[in-house]
């Protein structure tokens, strides 16, 4: 499997992140923290920054990243590309 985020140097959040289909767009990264893990229940930031925790995989994750558990976002914290409320 390809690894579609920046490795982090530690093998286990690595494979926790590629198990879980995580990926970061990094076409995002200079959005506000509305876009995909931003928009998780799951998501705890760091500083208000892009920078943050998944509480669900329990590994540090970035606001534009995105995993297979999505689905657990709250749908009216949704925000689309466009930066509108879904």
């Amino acid at each position: 499997m390809t690894r579609t985020f920046p490795p982090t140097g530690n093998a286990r959040e690595d494979e926790i992140k590629t198990k879980a289909g995580y990926v970061e767009y990094a076409v995002f990264a200079g959005q506000h923290g509305g876009y995909f893990c931003g928009t998780c229940a799951a998501f705890r930031p760091k500083d208000y920054g892009q920078e943050g925790f998944c509480s669900g995989l329990k590994v540090p994750v970035v606001s534009f990243g995105c995993c297979n558990y999505w689905r657990i976002a709250i749908r009216e914290h949704w925000i689309g590309a466009d930066g509108l409320p879904l």
